[in-house]
């Protein structure tokens, strides 16, 4: 058991060192309860008058997020919550997926993203993730038709190498990894 927390701690460290490399922050939290602070805290710190969500993030979000929404409800929102399918350890990376297309919009167009993740859903590598693409993408009433990893905030670089963040998409991405059930 001693052994299997060690390795939890290790693979959690990983993905908070990988994450933080790529511009995004990471704060774990013993359980939901938690990350509904977390989360409401971090919209007061912004002072976000617009919150969006994605259905699955809707319990993390503030009181009065926006679920869903048009284009002009979700773009430049202070923050927009969802919820991650996993996590990687090697990247950093999260996994969002959804066949919502106002749900995926809340990733893409707000300022700040905040994607909530349990950490039993943390692999260690790229190819640890994909059983859980394969089962995700797999035919079915539960396919998901639209997946992508998130690593960092939005980022982009013109000829020169200038590098630019936020110009398409969020300026800032959070994990809120939770750690227990």
């Amino acid at each position: 058991m001693h052994g299997d927390l060690t390795g939890a701690r290790a693979l959690i460290e990983r993905f908070r060192q990988r994450a933080s490399q790529a511009g995004a922050t990471v704060e774990s939290v013993p359980d939901a309860a938690a990350a509904i602070n977390t989360v409401g805290a971090m919209a007061r710190r912004l002072e976000a008058a617009r919150v969006t969500s994605t259905p699955e993030g809707a319990e993390f979000a503030p009181p009065g997020a926006l679920v869903g929404g048009s284009l002009a409800d979700v773009a430049d929102a202070e923050l927009g919550v969802s919820v991650g399918r996993l996590a990687v350890a090697e990247t950093g990376s999260v996994l969002l997926g959804s066949n919502d297309p106002q749900a995926r919009m809340v990733g893409m167009l707000a300022r700040t993203h905040v994607v909530v993740v349990n950490a039993a859903a943390l692999v260690p590598s790229l190819d640890d993730a994909a059983a859980t693409i394969r089962s995700l993408a797999r035919s079915g009433p539960d396919q998901l038709r639209y997946m992508g990893f998130v690593t960092g905030p939005s980022r982009t670089a013109d000829i020169e190498r200038v590098l630019t963040i936020g110009v398409q998409g969020p300026r800032a991405l959070h994990v809120v990894l939770i750690e227990g059930n």
